[in-house]
C-alpha cells in the first residue's frame, strides 16, 4: 500500500477528491499523485484569503477521513460509501469555518454555499460579529475566537 495508491489510484478516494475539489469550485487534477497534488496545494491554499482556506481544510479534512475510512476498513471490517464520508468531510469543514471565521459576502458566497456552511458567518457593513470596529481586511479571514 503506497501513498499514490491509498489517496489517488483507489476509485473510492479518486471520488471524495474530485468532490472536495468541486465544492471548492476547482477543477479536479488530471495526474492524480502525492506529488502532484503536493505541488498543486502549495500554489493554490497559501494565504490568508477564505478560498485558500477552504481548500486547506477540505483537504485536510479528506485527507483525514481518507485515512480513518482505510483504517475502519482494515481493522474494523466496517466500510461507508463515498457519500457518508463526504457528508462527514463536509460537516467537519462547515463546523470549523463557522465557529472560527467571519468573511465578506460578495466573493465568497459560491463557497459558502457549495459547503453547507452556516450564513451567520458573514460579516456585515465591515464589522466582523465579536470583534472590535475596523478589524475586518479585503476579505481575509479572521481567526478571532468568538
Amino acid at each position: 500500500e503506497t501513498l499514490d495508491h491509498l489517496f489517488f489510484a483507489c476509485a473510492y478516494t479518486q471520488t471524495v477528491w474530485g468532490k472536495v475539489m468541486e465544492l471548492n469550485n476547482c477543477l479536479a487534477l488530471v495526474d492524480w499523485n502525492w506529488d502532484t497534488t503536493a505541488t498543486w496545494v502549495l500554489g493554490h491554499t497559501v494565504g490568508s484569503r477564505f478560498h485558500r482556506w477552504m481548500r486547506r481544510d477540505g483537504l485536510g479534512a479528506a485527507v483525514y477521513h481518507c485515512w480513518r475510512e482505510r483504517n475502519n476498513r482494515i481493522f474494523r471490517q466496517m466500510a461507508a460509501p463515498t457519500s457518508h464520508l463526504l457528508a462527514r468531510i463536509i460537516f467537519d469543514v462547515a463546523k470549523k469555518a463557522t465557529l472560527h471565521l467571519s468573511i465578506q459576502d460578495t466573493p465568497n458566497r459560491a463557497l459558502v454555499e457549495n459547503w453547507e456552511i452556516e450564513e451567520t458567518i458573514f460579516c456585515h457593513n465591515g464589522q466582523l460579529p465579536g470583534t472590535r470596529q475596523g478589524a475586518a481586511r479585503f476579505g481575509h479571514i479572521s481567526t478571532t475566537m468568538h
